[in-house]
């Protein structure tokens, strides 16, 4: 853990401090409670999947509809 006075130049971001809280929290939590935090960042992975996949997937439509107003642009 950091110093008193240590602004986190050795610890950037406090990485550190987060991972020892949570190797202590799921060192005592039980199993039940485990495999349930375990399966929701599963799903949660799976949600960033498919927004990231929406993103992609809007940003083809932005660049379709720039080229077809791009002509029109052109003429103002």
């Amino acid at each position: 853990l950091a110093a008193k006075g240590d602004h986190g130049v050795q610890n950037p971001g406090g990485q550190t401090d987060i991972l020892v809280r949570y190797h202590f929290l799921d060192s005592v939590l039980p199993k039940v409670v485990k495999r349930r935090v375990h399966a929701l960042k599963r799903l949660q992975v799976q949600c960033a999947n498919i927004e990231a996949k929406f993103y992609e997937e809007v940003h083809e439509l932005e660049r379709k509809y720039a080229a077809l107003y791009h002509p029109l642009f052109d003429k103002v």
